[in-house]
């Protein structure tokens, strides 16, 4: 697991951050909704969105690979790994100076066992700038978001959010519930604020409430906030010739991905709202 911190500034308690996970974008599959991608980038990132992605931005599938199919194969050359990078890399360099972190999937983890490259490390370093560059998360990961005021050097008014993030496990389900109890049960583990996690293509909140001790006499009750973060990639597609989706029954899904309103609170810690 990879652990970091990051410092972000803010000017006042009244400034709101928006944290944007993406996850399972599947670039390179046909079924990819590449430009639904582009819009919601351009419509939900400013200068204040956090960028984390989960995981399978790129499919990863290639051509010895048994889930490989010709018939959703979006590549246009025999390089496709290379082409599966370059093009998240066009897509997101835009936005780079907003994006903190890329972390991988199952499908990345495959490509990294048989063919021994690190796709998510080296879209990173595409994305790198002189001022600053994506950190590379691996398949689970601890940031610690510290919001301060003042510079780096001295700074005042520090709030701390705690995020985990894990790309997830298991099959997708087809009942409603089953993903929510699922990562429920990971967040009993971690003391963390925020938890994002991926992999089944869809999109849920829940609350975890956990009681803490405050004071000498008191206590109160605090929230960890889990959020499942959504996909890019149609279950279904047009025609005749399936999806891996479409022939496990897997229901149909929304294409988008949350967002994590975040703001520094008057008196400790990060306030936090999410819109799916």
């Amino acid at each position: 697991m990879y652990v970091d911190t990051i410092y972000i500034p803010y000017q006042s308690l009244t400034q709101e951050f928006k944290i944007l996970p993406i996850s399972d974008i599947h670039y390179g599959h046909k079924s990819c909704d590449v430009q639904k991608l582009k819009r919601d980038l351009a419509q939900k990132v400013d200068e204040r969105t956090i960028i984390f992605g989960l995981g399978d931005w790129a499919d990863s599938i290639i051509v010895p690979d048994k889930r490989y199919r010709k018939d959703f194969d979006g590549t246009e050359t025999g390089a496709i790994i290379d082409e599966q990078i370059e093009g998240l890399a066009s897509i997101f360099r835009p936005y780079a100076k907003q994006i903190y972190g890329i972390g991988d999937g199952n499908h990345e983890d495959v490509v990294n066992k048989n063919c021994g490259t690190q796709m998510m490390k080296h879209l990173c370093d595409k994305l790198a700038t002189d001022e600053h560059k994506p950190l590379w998360l691996g398949y689970s990961w601890m940031i610690e978001v510290v919001f301060y005021q003042g510079t780096i050097d001295r700074q005042q008014q520090t709030r701390s959010l705690i995020v985990r993030g894990h790309h997830g496990w298991g099959g997708a389900s087809r009942t409603e519930g089953a993903e929510i109890t699922k990562f429920s049960h990971d967040v009993k583990f971690w003391n963390c604020d925020l938890f994002l996690y991926g992999h089944v293509h869809k999109i849920k909140s829940n609350d975890v409430e956990v009681g803490v001790k405050v004071g000498k006499q008191g206590w109160r009750t605090q929230l960890r906030r889990m959020v499942v973060c959504g996909t890019y990639q149609r279950t279904y597609a047009p025609g005749q010739v399936p999806t891996w989706a479409e022939t496990k029954g897997f229901p149909p899904v929304s294409i988008r991905n949350p967002i994590i309103y975040a703001k520094p609170h008057w008196k400790s810690g990060v306030e936090l709202r999410v819109e799916h």
